[in-house]
């Protein structure tokens, strides 16, 4: 009996769960914020053109940094990528924070995960970063083997970040199938980068540096005799 009673309260708080994530833009803790995240993006060095995207989808364009954009709360990540004349494309990811709080009211710890699972998957329980700065590598080197060295080096990036959204992916997925595709996503998303790696190294500057100028000074004059 008490069990039943307790799947009645679970399933009761479900239901008022399901209608708090409806409306999202209160959180589990019972606050209200609003449905959208401004983040101020900049770049180092300023003047970039940057695109957030989130699953492959575009949501917000910065034509030049520094410029604040507004997001819809999501748990999702973010990828950002940014681009300036003489320097190195650069992508990066912004993760979302869960700041939801403790859910109050669950009448039962069985009530509470029912209710807790349901609430916290509503977008309005997560912030981003207020402001991200991405800092964009030159693209200018005083010789090839600076450049090769350079380019090694982000490509090795590129691949760690790899494996780690593969492990994420595995972690998360719910079946085998699910497995297969996302693994294939992540796999397209690694090839992109490493493309577009690529056309930014073809675009890469040999400038050497300037030869030092010896330091003679300039000599006086000699005297003309009296």
């Amino acid at each position: 009996m008490r069990f039943a009673l307790s799947i009645s309260r679970a399933v009761a708080l479900a239901a008022a769960a399901l209608a708090l994530v409806a409306c999202s833009t209160h959180r589990q803790d019972g606050t209200t914020v609003s449905p959208v995240v401004e983040i101020a993006i900049n770049t180092i060095p300023e003047g970039a053109r940057c695109v957030l995207e989130r699953r492959g989808e575009q949501i917000a364009v910065v034509a030049s940094t520094p410029q604040t954009v507004s997001v819809e709360r999501s748990a999702r990540e973010i990828t950002l990528s940014c681009e300036l004349s003489r320097h190195i494309r650069t992508v990066e990811t912004i993760r979302s924070v869960y700041a939801g709080g403790p859910l109050k009211g669950a009448p039962s710890p069985l009530a509470g995960l029912v209710a807790a699972a349901i609430v916290a998957s509503s977008p309005a329980n997560y912030d981003y970063p207020s402001q991200y700065t991405l800092r964009l590598p030159s693209n200018v080197f005083a010789d090839i083997a600076e450049r090769e060295a350079k380019y090694a080096e982000l490509r090795e990036i590129i691949a760690k970040r790899h494996e780690n959204r593969l492990a994420k992916v595995r972690n998360e997925c719910p079946n085998a199938e699910a497995c297969r595709i996302n693994l294939q996503a992540e796999d397209a998303v690694r090839d992109a980068e490493l493309a577009q790696l690529e056309a930014s190294k073809a675009k890469a500057e040999i400038e050497p540096p300037a030869p030092v100028q010896p330091n003679n000074p300039a000599k006086t004059p000699a005297k003309k005799a009296s």
